[in-house]
């Protein structure tokens, strides 16, 4: 948790989505997206388990808040009940990327693309965001089935705090940061509006999505801003940092690059292509 400037995503705790009461993340200055939250009495967390809170809180159909001060995560009153969140009443982003009635426009990608650039830089390095997350872990409500595209959220399972080595993928090749790969590789199914799959028969090699990435990101250069292409590129081959150890973004050193040459450059073309500004959606 260290190091983040604000919660941006709303995560749905537990191993499953459905029927689950919302766990919001605040900030020290209780601002939840940029929105003043009035302060209330609050419960330092020591010794009492998330789970029994969160179980609380959906006995009594209430958020459950919780502000991290930078030392010290506490726990604030609700200010109000919240309706229950139903795996049912969202959609993933796999789901779009399959759906052509509800085909992206650029802007809603190039949005998506900042937005889930800096969720890697909040949530990075720990539980909320796992090294294999991909396109089914992106979700988005539905209103009259229509998908909210201003507001995704990120679903996840809890693991074990020492999962063990990662596995050997992609035809023996290991990616020093496997979250940020996954990141490489979500912005090219968001530009290509395809799975990586779908990419890979298309291509025709069973080398794994590393490769089909690469593969498609060529293809890709002569109709993409040169931006967006060094994002991706950044995020596949780390080749700007020493990899003598795992990179992590809990190091300074290796975060400052991931902002230069990943977030910068999609933050750079959502301004200038559509007036955009991380500021506007509250991911700063």
């Amino acid at each position: 948790m260290a190091d983040r400037e604000e919660a941006r995503v709303e995560e749905i705790a537990g191993d499953d989505t459905k029927d689950k009461p919302l766990v919001r993340f605040i900030d020290a200055q209780d601002t939840v997206g940029g929105t003043t939250v009035p302060r209330s009495p609050r419960q330092y967390i020591d010794t009492e388990s998330v789970c029994t809170m969160i179980k609380e809180a959906y006995a009594n159909n209430k958020t459950l808040e919780l502000c991290f001060d930078g030392q010290k995560l506490w726990k604030a009153r609700p200010l109000k009940k919240q309706p229950m969140l139903d795996s049912e009443n969202g959609i993933t982003l796999n789901t779009l990327f399959q759906d052509p009635r509800r085909k992206l426009t650029l802007k809603q990608r190039r949005t998506l693309a900042v937005v889930l650039a800096h969720a890697i830089l909040h949530y990075c390095e720990s539980p909320w965001i796992t090294e294999d997350w991909n396109k089914e872990h992106v979700n988005f409500f539905l209103t009259n089935n229509v998908p909210d595209l201003g507001k995704p959220y990120l679903s996840t399972h809890f693991r074990a705090t020492n999962p063990g080595p990662p596995s050997v993928t992609d035809n023996m090749y290991t990616h020093p940061n496997p979250a940020l790969l996954a990141l490489g590789i979500l912005l090219v199914e968001l530009h290509s509006c395809k799975s990586i799959e779908e990419l890979e028969s298309e291509l025709g090699d069973g080398d794994g999505n590393w490769v089909t990435a690469e593969r498609q990101l060529d293809r890709m250069k002569d109709n993409v801003f040169q931006g967006y292409t060094n994002a991706i590129q950044a995020c596949l081959n780390i080749d700007y940092f020493g990899l003598d150890d795992r990179p992590s973004l809990n190091d300074d050193r290796f975060r400052k690059l991931v902002i230069e040459k990943v977030v910068v450059p999609l933050e750079d073309e959502l301004k200038i292509g559509f007036s955009v500004t991380p500021e506007s959606l509250g991911v700063l």
